[in-house]
């Protein structure tokens, strides 16, 4: 009789244990879902006539768990990309999933490809999440609009080459203009268009473009032959000296990707506020460095020489 008593007794402490854990869940969340190639008001580039591969970049998040020492753990995220306009919806993609043991701590960044059929444009791209909770085997499932901070891409037939004509007639902030004669690339950042310098000093860009992203940045080039047609002018951006230089740096405590300008004596670090102004301008995510807390160095502002500039902003400016 005792023995039954105790068995009712752990399996009550069993169920107990189960809902505790499973009310305390958090999903997993999707932070970015970003597609390139893609021009500043997020229209990707395709054909009337084949069709088209783009790259998007995924980025999904974790918490702690409910002891706030350890990342949670859970069963299977799937997710599916579709193309949806007016019929309907059409699957881009296979159904992928993503695993608890593909996590760096918090962050795991998925980056891969897929295609839209010719002749498919005027709709929008969508992300549908499926969770699969390994406490309970629910299932969830929403569609996420794509784009840096969800904003809607829409395919839409633009020339292939991303030549654009010449520069804008005004300032355009986030435009691209290169220089066909020199090879210059400049960039227009806080109203003022920028020269990128690559490695070695190197203005005659061709494989390296420092920290954007050159594919990116190809589909969305305006030309000219001289840098008088555009205006106005501002200091170089990138790998200007030795003791001066540009990069992006990710805090890895709260995720916030910073832009980094080091000029030996101080660093100022300028939070670039979200995913879509990381697309909007370009950056190369591939490149960014992650910074990880130490005894020494507790925070990202803790370090020596480390000051806080303004924030760049989230399109539209």
């Amino acid at each position: 009789m005792k023995t039954n008593i105790c068995m009712k007794k752990n399996t009550l402490l069993l169920i107990v244990l189960l809902f505790s854990t499973s009310f305390a869940f958090a999903f997993p969340t999707i932070t970015k879902f970003t597609i390139t190639p893609s021009t500043p008001d997020y229209k990707i580039p395709v054909s009337n006539s084949v069709a088209t591969t783009v790259n998007y970049s995924l980025n999904v998040t974790r918490q702690f768990n409910s002891n706030g020492r350890e990342y949670e753990t859970f069963g299977v995220l799937n997710y599916q990309i579709f193309y949806k306009d007016g019929s309907g919806e059409l699957a881009l993609s296979q159904v992928e999933n993503i695993q608890t043991s593909q996590f760096d701590n918090y962050l795991t960044q998925i980056n891969k490809t897929f295609s839209i059929p010719a002749g498919k444009v005027g709709g929008h791209i969508i992300l549908r999440m499926y969770y699969a909770c390994w406490h309970s085997n629910n299932v969830t499932a929403a569609p996420i609009e794509a784009g840096g901070a969800f904003i809607t891409y829409i395919p839409g037939v633009t020339p292939p080459d991303g030549n654009n004509g010449p520069p804008p007639a005004t300032y355009t902030e986030g435009a691209f203009i290169r220089n066909d004669i020199t090879g210059e690339i400049f960039v227009g950042i806080d109203s003022v268009y920028r020269r990128i310098i690559a490695r070695n000093n190197t203005t005659n860009l061709t494989d390296d473009y420092a920290l954007f992203s050159k594919p990116a940045v190809d589909q969305s080039l305006y030309h000219t032959n001289s840098n008088a047609s555009f205006s106005p002018l501002g200091a170089d951006i990138g790998m200007v000296s030795r003791r001066h230089v540009f990069y992006l740096e990710r805090d890895e405590f709260n995720g916030r990707v910073y832009l980094m300008e080091d000029q030996s004596a101080t660093i100022t670090a300028r939070w670039i506020r979200s995913p879509a102004t990381i697309s909007f301008y370009r950056f190369d995510e591939t490149k960014i460095r992650i910074f990880v807390p130490t005894t020494r160095d507790p925070s990202f502002f803790s370090r020596e020489g480390i000051v806080a500039g303004a924030d760049l902003g989230t399109p539209p400016y």
